[in-house]
């Protein structure tokens, strides 16, 4: 093999083994989160401070989880530590129950990302009406 050849082969393993650069985000739309927000819809509220079969997700990002008052989270749920920011709130519409072990909340996840990013967008349009 020639020496350039052999430098192009390490820096292409040394590229695999370390993973993507970086991580790529998708774009929401938060016209189109409002029309999948449907699914969330009937346990959790997003414009009025009520409790439904879920907290409310009023000005959700930056709130830490499971601190609603009036709302009895699980114990997995409240003693999480996650704070509500669009990674983990990606991670929690995907599977609940992988992302908190132990938490109550009756609902499979959305493996779609970008329905998921479209949520998101919409739950930070509605946020920064507030």
């Amino acid at each position: 093999m020639k020496p350039f050849a052999v430098i192009l082969a390490g820096a292409a393993l040394t590229l695999a083994a370390s993973g993507p650069a970086s991580t790529i985000e998708l774009e929401g739309d938060p016209a189109a989160g409002q029309r999948a927000y449907s699914l969330c819809l009937s346990c959790h509220a997003v414009h009025e401070e009520a409790e439904r079969i879920g907290p409310h997700l009023v000005n959700i990002f930056g709130r830490e989880a499971g601190v609603v008052e009036g709302f009895d989270y699980s114990q997995a749920l409240a003693e999480s530590g996650v704070i509500w920011e669009t990674s983990s709130l990606d991670a929690f519409i995907a599977n609940p129950h992988d992302f908190i072990p132990g938490n109550r909340m009756a609902f499979a996840g959305i493996r779609d990302a970008q329905r998921r990013a479209d949520i998101i967008a919409y739950l930070r349009e509605v946020s920064e009406e507030e």
